[in-house]
């Protein structure tokens, strides 16, 4: 499908369509990043070949992306929080969801989040 250009390490990858573009997102460890790239999906070859791509997340807070595809057509994604230990104890809450939110493609092809507006009703 893809070979990454950085990292030989890509874990939890996730390939899903947006409009008339291919999204891959894909977690990697050193350093812990969560990638994104966009591009087209070749059928004959059985690659993708991205044309943008940039940084979803940038710590280890955040791992492993899911998502959805909700009937409305927007595109849900939600990832899970990653495990810190120190003396092999867990010091946080280790594979749980964080919150969902939205994906959306801007013109120039670069992937944008927001909010997930369900998410609004929690508020007060």
């Amino acid at each position: 499908l893809f070979i990454h250009p950085d990292s030989p390490d890509n874990a939890c990858p996730n390939f899903f369509k947006i409009g008339d573009k291919w999204v891959l997102l894909m977690s990697r460890h050193r350093p812990h990043v969560e990638d994104w790239f966009v591009g087209t999906w070749n059928p004959d070859t059985l690659r993708f070949e991205p044309e943008t791509s940039g940084i979803l997340s940038y710590n280890e807070a955040t791992y492993a992306t899911a998502g959805l595809y909700h009937p409305d057509g927007r595109v849900i994604y939600w990832n899970t929080m990653h495990q810190w230990r120190r003396a092999n104890k867990p010091l946080d809450w280790p594979g749980c969801l964080r919150l969902p939110r939205e994906l959306s493609l801007a013109r120039d092809n670069t992937l944008q989040v927001k909010p997930l507006r369900e998410l609004s009703q929690l508020r007060r």
